[in-house]
């Protein structure tokens, strides 16, 4: 036997990119032979790796785990696979939160892409033995696509990653951090809003804006820069692009506060990230974010920007209030770090 990963791209820092290679370091701990296929391979890293037009001659006691994010791998090529075939579902952000980002040729191409992600899911579920989605959230959105599961075998396992819990000792800085792409999803334009707000408290609040714009939402990118510059934040707001995994964990070290007003999350890596450093996290009770932050760290259910500002305050102020929220994040990410997923898989895989 042997365990293909397959997905349309392959990249070093993104969820999926993450998951594969916490899928690979399983399944070498368990000493079972595997490889990856993709059609674009943007990853360093080095591992076994194939694609879909070149490939080892494949077996039918193989295993095939497809990361599915949106549409672009060739569905016949994985249906028509020998072996056992598994789905991972990430989720697909939907395109209402790009509409008014977008010219109207532009937002149809995503709009044929999702009609066509969908058709795929349904598509491809009967030729699927489980499928394992990263969040409750996801698995609900899945079961929301295809209706009835019938023989196919759901189960819900977080993105394979280790968070290494470290305790912050430096002072507070007054920085507020988030770490994601440049999408309209994100709602970077209310963390430019805090900021406004934080600035009537007090001057030293700094943004800062960890992640990748994306040439596909310049109109956004643009957007966000006016809104800079209109709140008089030129001077307030850090912005860092394409930093490796050291560099990020080094500014994310720099935080006093994660703050993340996103209204679509399949999972939330950087949660946990945060949440592993000592980093109290605030977030806006959405999607999949509700699940991962759970009774850790501060949800809340309206964007009352004056308001926010006034918790974010009242937390950087207090050690005791900070000590609280740590300590209850540090279980939560303990929760993360337990889960067997080794022994989920191997069960998964013999069944």
């Amino acid at each position: 036997m042997k365990i293909y990963q397959h997905v349309d791209e392959f990249n070093d820092r993104d969820g999926i990119g993450n998951d594969i290679r916490g899928f690979q370091s399983i399944f070498q701990k368990l000493n079972i032979p595997n490889a990856i296929l993709t059609r674009v391979n943007n990853s360093k890293d080095e591992f076994e790796i194939y694609s879909p037009l070149k490939h080892p001659k494949l077996f039918s006691e193989d295993v095939h785990i497809l990361h599915f994010g949106g549409t672009g791998y060739p569905l016949e090529f994985f249906q028509e696979l020998p072996g056992k075939k598994i789905l991972r579902f990430h989720n697909i952000t939907p395109i209402s939160f790009f509409q008014n980002f977008m010219s109207e040729d532009l937002f149809k191409t995503f709009e044929r892409n999702e009609i066509k992600s969908n058709l795929e899911l349904f598509s491809l579920h009967r030729s699927l033995s489980h499928v394992l989605s990263d969040s409750n959230f996801n698995q609900s959105e899945y079961l929301k696509l295809i209706g009835e599961p019938n023989k196919t075998k759901m189960f819900v396992i977080p993105v394979i990653r280790h968070y290494p819990l470290l305790q912050r000792t430096n002072l507070p800085m007054k920085r507020i951090g988030f770490i994601g792409r440049w999408a309209p999803n994100k709602k970077l334009e209310d963390l430019l809003f805090t900021l406004f707000f934080l600035q009537k408290i007090d001057p030293s609040y700094r943004l800062v804006l960890i992640g990748k714009k994306n040439p596909a939402f310049q109109t956004y990118n643009d957007y966000l820069t006016e809104l800079i510059q209109k709140l008089e934040l030129t001077d307030k707001v850090e912005i860092h692009e394409n930093l490796n995994d050291e560099n990020v964990k080094k500014q994310l070290s720099t935080f006093d506060i994660y703050l993340s007003l996103s209204e679509h999350e399949g999972f939330g890596i950087p949660i946990l990230e945060a949440m592993a450093m000592g980093v109290p996290v605030l977030a806006f009770s959405s999607s999949a974010v509700v699940e991962t932050v759970k009774d850790a760290g501060l949800l809340f259910t309206q964007k009352d920007f004056p308001l926010l500002a006034e918790l974010i305050q009242k937390v950087i102020s207090s050690p005791e209030l900070r000590a609280r929220i740590t300590e209850s994040q540090f279980k939560r990410v303990k929760e993360f770090n337990e889960f067997p997923f080794a022994e989920t898989l191997m069960r998964i895989i013999k069944e």
